[in-house]
């Protein structure tokens, strides 16, 4: 396993000068440009500390050995050797490209190799392996919980401190160098952050909110969002004394998968007089992308540096959609045919009994409802089967959306279903069904015969 006991004080030391003195630009990398690894790979191909292939490409996919761990970690702490000859012991190293930095790393007790004298430099590196060293090689190992074991604690705090922040792990699988340099380019926030505010304690509620109000909150987690417009986030920080009074830019950013779905910027005053500040941000739901329900989390940021995560529910509350589908009246269900084309409603001739030829290639069904008055308009998604009553074979099982709009009370839709694998519908009765939230709304037979 990777391991390494330089200590934080001596990282940052080491990081000043590899930052200060590293004459190392950023290739132009292809492949990483517009993902979730661009900040992370350029900001350490800048300094030094990991590089490209001769092809141009990063290859943030593929997995990172513990040869190229080793050099990177060695970079990372300020060690540069380009210029040195040194030599492992390791009877299957010699010749290999990263022997100088696996001997320093083996004799600073960086890494340890295995029983037999090999090193295994083309071995993989994995997660729980990878997190340990990037915790230790930032020099934060002393902050880690010791009433949970190796690796559980490592991971641990690695998420509550942010080093895993856009990083999916898989404790199972190996890292990649795209895993790893995320988690570089996260710890190195988190040391550089101490020279910034230096934010002793940051907690975060959140709340549903009217995208104004800021009292009687209540902490929330879920959030219907069908019904809540905004998404209220209450935070304090508290920090050390400071000299001047002072305006920070706070940045929230909104991930669904480690994907950007939202991001607003605000300023925030921080008074000398005080060592704590509470702020209110609205966060509205309608602009997120997509807005799907499931897990999001909120990422609270400062000058680059996460201050603090929160995770949050989103979900769709049908309850009110359902109430009233519990009140529709079905007024009827109808049928007619085409070859396929849309018919207009005055140039449909509706029938049970439809002559089997290509011109009914499609079925088509018309519903009228009957609805109680609505508070607001809600999506009515219709939800229709065709079945053969001779077999109970389904020919057709389809949804389609749409509203019921609150100035109404009566409305008609339409659907229909091709015969699909047949040229033409074969003969037989069929039933159809239409269902909404899972309700059964109406249902009617049509039948096939020969023309």
């Amino acid at each position: 396993m990777l391991t390494n006991k330089i200590g934080k004080s001596l990282f940052i030391f080491l990081l000043i000068i590899v930052f200060s003195t590293s004459n190392v630009f950023a290739a132009n990398i292809s492949d990483v440009d517009d993902t979730i690894y661009q900040d992370a790979v350029h900001y350490l191909i800048d300094n030094g500390i990991m590089s490209g292939y001769p092809d141009g490409e990063f290859k943030p996919n593929n997995d990172i050995t513990r040869a190229e761990m080793a050099a990177t970690i060695v970079r990372a702490i300020g060690i540069n050797f380009v210029d040195i000859e040194e030599k492992s012991n390791f009877n299957d190293m010699a010749g290999h490209w990263a022997d100088k930095y696996v001997s320093v790393a083996f004799k600073k007790n960086i890494v340890t190799g295995y029983t037999d004298g090999t090193f295994r430099p083309d071995s993989k590196v994995t997660f729980p392996e990878a997190i340990t060293l990037v915790v230790k090689m930032a020099g934060l190992s002393s902050e880690v919980s010791t009433t949970r074991g190796w690796p559980t604690n490592y991971i641990n705090y690695a998420h509550e401190k942010g080093i895993l922040r856009n990083v999916e792990v898989v404790l199972s699988e190996t890292a990649t160098r795209g895993d790893v340099a995320i988690m570089l380019y996260n710890a190195f926030n988190i040391l550089n952050s101490y020279d910034n505010i230096g934010v002793a304690k940051a907690t975060v509620n959140t709340f549903i909110s009217d995208g104004i109000n800021t009292k009687d909150i209540k902490s929330e987690n879920d959030f219907a969002n069908n019904l809540n417009y905004f998404i209220g986030v209450e935070t304090t920080l508290d920090y050390p004394s400071l000299s001047e009074s002072t305006n920070v830019p706070i940045n929230y950013l909104i991930y669904k998968n480690n994907n950007l779905v939202y991001q607003i910027t605000k300023t925030v005053a921080l008074n000398k007089n005080t060592a704590s500040a509470t702020f209110y941000s609205h966060l509205p739901i309608d602009e997120f992308i997509n807005k799907e329900d499931g897990q999001y989390r909120i990422d609270i940021i400062s000058n680059q540096n996460l201050i603090k995560s929160k995770k949050i529910d989103l979900y769709t509350d049908y309850s009110y959609e359902v109430g009233i589908i519990e009140g529709i009246e079905a007024k009827s269900l109808k049928f007619f045919a085409s070859n396929g084309d849309y018919i207009e409603e005055k140039q449909r001739i509706y029938t049970n009994e439809i002559p089997r030829t290509y011109q009914t290639k499609c079925i088509w069904w018309e519903l009228e409802v009957l609805y109680p008055d609505l508070d607001r308009n809600i999506e009515f998604p219709i939800h229709y089967k065709y079945i053969k009553k001779s077999n109970g074979f389904a020919y057709g099982d389809h949804t389609v959306d749409y509203f019921l709009y609150l100035d109404k009370n009566l409305d008609k839709f339409i659907g229909g279903i091709y015969s699909e694998k047949f040229i033409e519908w074969p003969t037989g009765t069929y039933k159809v069904q239409v269902y909404s939230y899972d309700k059964l709304i109406a249902e009617g037979d049509f039948k096939i015969v020969e023309d």
